[in-house]
């Protein structure tokens, strides 16, 4: 996440009348979820922000995410004012898989959003003999 701090209240972004993600990826670090956005954001009937934004984690970044919680919305809508009407919308993270609280802000806050969620194998797991 980046070193400053989002100014909520002078975003200036017109984000009130913005959508929500229809799709958010995760996963874990170096797994594929920004090659995996890369490929999805090409596409002309998709829309995603460039960046991670780590709406859900803000707490970590020094923020009160319950407390602050219209700001802090109106600040993630502006995220995806540029989408067109016709085009769904995503967004990733790779610290969305850590947080414990992230499930169920979710699922408040976006019921119906389709998950996509990366991991990986690690060759030495392949050769444990565990299966």
């Amino acid at each position: 996440m980046s070193e400053e701090r989002p100014d909520f209240a002078t975003d200036g972004r017109g984000a009130s009348a913005s959508r929500l993600p229809d799709f958010i990826i995760g996963g874990a670090m170096k797994c594929g979820t920004s090659t995996l956005h890369h490929i999805l954001a090409g596409h002309p009937d998709v829309f995603m922000p460039r960046e991670e934004i780590h709406f859900f984690t803000l707490d970590d970044a020094g923020f009160d995410l319950d407390r602050d919680f219209d700001e802090c919305l109106v600040w993630y809508r502006a995220f995806f004012a540029g989408a067109r009407p016709k085009q769904i919308i995503g967004e990733r993270s790779s610290v969305y898989l850590a947080s414990p609280e992230v499930p169920h802000r979710m699922a408040q806050l976006i019921p119906r959003v389709k998950l996509l969620f990366v991991t990986r194998c690690s060759a030495p797991t392949l050769t444990t003999g565990t299966w």
